[in-house]
């Protein structure tokens, strides 16, 4: 008799997991070793766990060898919603809002993946208030994915809540600016009680073991309710703060909040589903039931597979919407091509031939050939950064014109870039108009400072902007205008970047601009972000296999 049960994973991906009991027959293990992508085999208890997809297959090949015992779980009923909202709000929340923070009621560990734009945060406020109320909460915990952001919830929370709030680690110097305090000085603030209900910090001050151990002990200060901000931003296993999130299990209630949970491929959802317990499984298997692999050595990405189970544990587990819910004006999406002059044109064709006749060394790295690429694409943005040469750039050339022309309209615009250097010179060039500038070499506190002023003084209508530092988290609804001098690799970090100005506080239709160097690495830029193709997928994720680097080369090779 083979005994075949629908029971809870254990150690496999998934909601359930099929477990398999018989007396030993080798014909019996060689199936499941053939059949099954993953599989764990139980010592003590001489069970096989495998996952539910592979039923019909076991069940097909088992008949043919014995009789089979087959108990499957009943379909679950959707939970109903209880509890209900019992307080009132400082700002009246959306009919969508309300129902997120009445799920957030009645789920304690969820992921919310709203569509950037609305109002994530504000649904987890009020969802706090309301346990707060409801449960006696006595603190809740913000976790910001990206360090930029906490002084946006700081803002988002004195705005919407008469809620207290602080910043972890937050002090005034000596000479009355307000700083954020060492690890060690954070880590001696949560060792003492903190009369704050709200206490906001970012992901790196995870990276300290003994702070999620304070955090943990719940004792001093009791943080019932833990939010993780732009929690793909955790996707890593490997990394000390992905580690040390799975390791914040005592919170009653854990909301992981994303508008891209799934960037590039399954394996971002990895450490988000299984901080919210819908995953027990090991990295390895959810890896090798999500993906498939081949190449000579098996560890080529080829594909990916399961990806309903994957869609069903998400529906489970997390609440989404998009921007249809709301009526927002329209978003119009502008493709611009620009044509270097001649002086920009050699020098851009030099550099290039200098990479190409570099690009087939032998001991060349994948990094080398992510600094080539990179330098191609500085030369049609930005070439004053790679040489003193005074050497036009016909995309701040064309900036100019398009910021100009916008101006005229007493209108306001975010010019991004993905470097800095780039910012910099436009920021330059543009001193008579007051440009407010938020790269990563400029403060958190001036920058908060900065989105202030672009939000409400209409002395500031133009903002520079990086966007790894401004491309999530942040409103800048005041301009209708954006410019992306060069964007990131991935359409989904494009429109994060883009949301920043199309989202709940948007009055009028917004208008984006992408400009391209025609006949350049650009190109290629626009293609992969378009497809969402490999390379795309190999640089988010920080993993670069090997043929990572051919394919590097064969774009260098193709200019």
């Amino acid at each position: 008799m083979i005994n075949i049960e629908e029971k809870k994973s254990n150690k496999l991906p998934g909601g359930t997991s099929l477990y398999l009991t018989f007396n030993y027959n080798q014909e019996i293990i060689q199936n499941i070793k053939y059949l099954c992508d993953v599989y764990v085999y139980d010592k003590k208890t001489r069970t096989w766990e495998v996952p539910t997809v592979n039923l019909s297959k076991l069940l097909d090949k088992f008949c043919n060898i014995d009789d089979i015992d087959l108990k499957l779980l009943k379909d679950k009923k959707s939970k109903k919603i209880d509890k209900q909202i019992t307080t009132t709000f400082q700002t009246k929340p959306y009919k969508y809002q309300k129902e997120g923070i009445e799920y957030g009621l009645n789920h304690e560990n969820f992921l919310l993946l709203d569509a950037p734009g609305l109002g994530k945060s504000l649904q987890m406020i009020y969802l706090a208030q309301e346990l707060k109320a409801q449960e006696k909460l006595e603190h809740c915990l913000i976790i910001c994915g990206v360090n930029t952001l906490k002084n946006n919830w700081k803002r988002e929370i004195q705005t919407h809540s008469n809620l207290s709030c602080r910043i972890l680690g937050e002090k005034v110097n000596k000479k009355g600016n307000i700083t954020i305090g060492s690890i060690q000085e954070r880590l001696e603030q949560l060792k003492n009680p903190i009369q704050e209900f709200f206490v906001i910090t970012n992901i790196e001050t995870l990276r300290n073991t003994n702070i999620v151990k304070e955090i943990n002990k719940n004792k001093i200060n009791k943080f019932d309710m833990i939010v993780v901000d732009e929690v793909h931003h955790c996707k890593s296993n490997t990394s000390q703060q992905g580690k040390n999130l799975l390791k914040l299990t005592k919170a009653k209630h854990k909301i992981g909040l994303s508008g891209t949970i799934l960037m590039n491929n399954p394996l971002d959802c990895y450490v988000p589903l299984k901080w919210v317990g819908a995953e027990n499984c090991t990295e390895t298997n959810f890896k090798y039931f999500y993906c498939n692999y081949g190449g000579p050595f098996g560890n080529e990405l080829k594909g990916y597979k399961n990806i309903n189970v994957l869609k069903d544990i998400l529906d489970k587990n997390s609440l989404r919407r998009t921007k249809d819910l709301l009526d927002l004006p329209e978003k119009n999406i502008i493709h611009e091509f620009v044509d270097m002059e001649n002086i920009q044109n050699n020098f851009y064709n030099n550099i290039k031939d200098g990479i190409i006749s570099q690009v087939d060394k032998v001991n060349i790295t994948t990094t080398s050939l992510l600094a080539m690429v990179s330098r191609l694409r500085q030369a049609t943005a930005c070439p004053s950064y790679l040489t003193t040469e005074n050497i036009p750039s016909a995309k701040i050339d064309r900036t100019i014109d398009i910021i100009e022309q916008i101006l005229s309209d007493n209108n306001k615009i975010v010019i991004y870039s993905i470097f800095k250097e780039t910012l910099n010179v436009l920021n330059e060039k543009l001193k008579e108009y007051s440009p407010l500038l938020c790269t990563g070499d400029i403060k958190d506190d001036i920058i908060s400072d900065n989105i202030n002023k672009f939000q409400n003084d209409d002395n500031y209508k133009i903002m520079l902007a990086t966007c790894q530092k401004m491309g999530t988290g942040i409103t800048l609804t005041a301009a209708k205008y954006a410019i992306f001098i060069d964007c990131p690799w991935t359409q989904a970090d494009c429109l994060q970047c883009e949301d920043r100005i199309h989202r709940i506080g948007s009055k009028e239709p917004v208008f984006i601009y992408y400009l391209w160097t025609t006949d350049t690495i650009d190109m290629k830029v626009k293609d992969i972000v378009e497809t969402k193709g490999m390379l795309s997928d190999y640089i988010i994720d920080n993993t670069y296999q090997p043929q990572f680097i051919d394919k590097l080369k064969q774009i260098i090779k193709e200019l």
